[in-house]
């Protein structure tokens, strides 16, 4: 792996100012819901296996991602950018 390649393309990535479109940063958004859901056993065993964590002290976290909607989502941050 070749950080310093990898920090150039990011900083190449960021100057693009693509990052400030509200419907990219909503569809990134949503991409890393779908990637947790999607990896959840995988995270909830390694709670356990870090912090011993029980499947039962973050089970919440996961339910309210669930639930979790981005349409009509606002925030300051988003919309002042």
């Amino acid at each position: 792996m070749d950080i310093p390649k990898i920090i150039h393309q990011q900083k190449v990535f960021f100057k693009n100012q693509q990052t400030k479109n509200i419907d990219f940063r909503k569809k990134t958004l949503q991409n890393l819901k779908s990637e947790i859901l999607k990896r959840e056993a995988d995270i909830s065993s390694a709670l356990y296996n870090d912090f011993k964590k029980s499947e039962f002290a973050h089970g919440a976290e996961f339910k309210g991602l669930k639930t979790f909607s981005f349409t009509g989502y606002k925030c300051k941050a988003l919309l002042n950018s």
